[in-house]
């Protein structure tokens, strides 16, 4: 049987040469070939939080952009809030603007607040929660000129005090405990105004630490400094405050931002020198140089030497409700256990938050 013949390979057609490549499209490969590893190794450093949409979150702060906020600014300006997974809005305020209404209508997640601010809006019914508090010592006191001789709050019995509705709780409270009653002395309210403290008609001042004080002692005028801390009424100030709802609903959101928001104060506190550029990228008139003393001045309020930043207590907070209640603001006492949480900062400190689900 005679063998079939075998059929030859197919050969491939003729084809010319392949063309080398231009160094204008190496370069161009090399260039798209860096961006692709560049994006790759940033996702790789940014980690999970970056992979994911950052959750939102609105503050809004009491006041318009000054030093002490400079915390929250630094949160933001270093990226704090973002390597949390963090998207931080920062609302300012000031007196036409009621924070704790916004934060009750649900246009704010977060609101800052003094803690009678706090205390009052939850005796009336709103289910407020603080978070944590800036400020542990109230920045409220009061003054007068060394040249008046004035410097215990004993003497201001039968004078005239300026003093603005925000610091009237103090006043009474303070007088109360030593015994003397609002009849006997009277208050006016008042702009800050350094030329009217050195007029003398108006002998005693009401004001914050820093501000209005320093004012005065800067233009050379010795003053004397009456503290409502040394008579035992205890307060807190940039109170950092949300809802019960949202407390319950956004737990893990509120950690994040609470452990962020103590590193930024931190930092700020260790480099007071970035607080005029801080509150200049949102008022770029303003004087960053005083911005950056006013930090300085509260400083002492943030770092007490005896709690963590942000930290609270049952004591302070029944002070500022036996306050309220001794000055007539509000009408019934309130559980003080129902006006503040300490889980988020125990979670942000990295201690076991007992509330937390195992």
């Amino acid at each position: 049987m005679a063998r079939r013949p075998t059929r030859p390979a197919p050969t491939e057609p003729d084809r010319p040469a392949p063309a080398r490549p231009r160094r204008s499209q190496l370069r161009q490969g090399a260039r798209s070939a860096i961006v692709r590893a560049a994006v790759v190794l940033a996702a790789v450093c940014a980690g999970p939080a970056a992979a994911a949409a950052a959750d939102p979150i609105t503050l809004t702060l009491n006041w318009a952009p000054t030093g002490p906020f400079a915390g929250y600014y630094l949160a933001r300006a270093d990226r704090l809030y973002a390597a949390e997974g963090l998207a931080v809005e920062l609302i300012h305020g000031g007196r036409s603007v009621d924070a704790l209404g916004r934060l009750a209508g649900g246009a704010t997640d977060l609101v800052t607040a003094h803690s009678f601010q706090v205390a009052a809006a939850r005796a009336a019914g709103d289910p407020v929660v603080a978070i944590m508090a800036i400020q542990q010592r109230s920045p409220i006191l009061f003054f007068a000129l060394a040249r008046t001789g004035i410097d215990r709050p004993h003497q201001f019995e039968g004078r005239t005090l300026r003093v603005t509705a925000d610091l009237k709780p103090t006043l009474i409270a303070m007088m109360n405990a030593i015994g003397i009653a609002p009849d006997r002395y009277r208050t006016v309210d008042l702009p800050s105004d350094p030329a009217r403290v050195l007029a003398g008609d108006i002998p005693v001042w009401g004001a914050h630490f820093g501000g209005l004080v320093e004012q005065v002692r800067g233009l050379g005028h010795p003053v004397n400094v009456i503290y409502p801390g040394d008579y035992g009424i205890q307060s807190y100030n940039q109170v950092v405050v949300t809802r019960e709802r949202t407390l319950a609903r956004d737990r893990d959101r509120l950690v994040r931002f609470v452990r962020a928001t103590i590193q930024g104060w931190r930092r700020i506190l260790a480099a007071p020198e970035r607080v005029p550029d801080l509150v200049r990228s949102y008022d770029p008139t303003t004087d960053g140089a005083r911005h950056r003393q006013r930090l300085i001045d509260i400083a002492p309020l943030v770092i007490t030497g005896t709690q963590e930043i942000g930290w609270m207590t049952r004591q302070v907070w029944q002070s500022v409700i036996d306050t309220l209640v001794g000055a007539g603001a509000i009408a019934d006492s309130i559980s003080a256990d129902t006006l503040f949480t300490t889980a988020l900062l125990d979670a942000a400190y990295g201690r076991r938050d007992a509330s937390a689900p195992d």
